[in-house]
């Protein structure tokens, strides 16, 4: 199943009244199929379904200029090779 908000094109926090005037949008503009929309549809109608997907597809703001993390220690000389397993008990 596909995200029911992005299939529908509506927000986390709309409303039951959005929720159908996004369906009637969504068949005309056809971007989904018609089994996809209908799923998105029962799917946010439901209170406990609705809930499930707020946890299962969260939506997040689009964020701009993500920094990537940068590693400040590099490790010399180790490798997995060198550990004796015999030293450690949890190994």
């Amino acid at each position: 199943m596909k995200n029911p908000y992005i299939v529908l094109g509506i927000s986390q926090n709309a409303t039951n009244q959005e929720i159908i005037v996004s369906v009637a949008k969504a068949m005309k503009n056809r971007t989904f199929s018609t089994r996809e929309i209908a799923e998105a549809r029962v799917t946010l109608s439901k209170p406990a379904s609705r809930l499930a997907a707020d946890f299962t597809f969260p939506i997040f703001p689009q964020r701009k200029k993500i920094r990537l993390i940068v590693p400040t220690l590099k490790s010399t000389g180790i490798t997995i090779d060198s550990i004796d397993p015999d030293k450690y008990d949890s190994l």
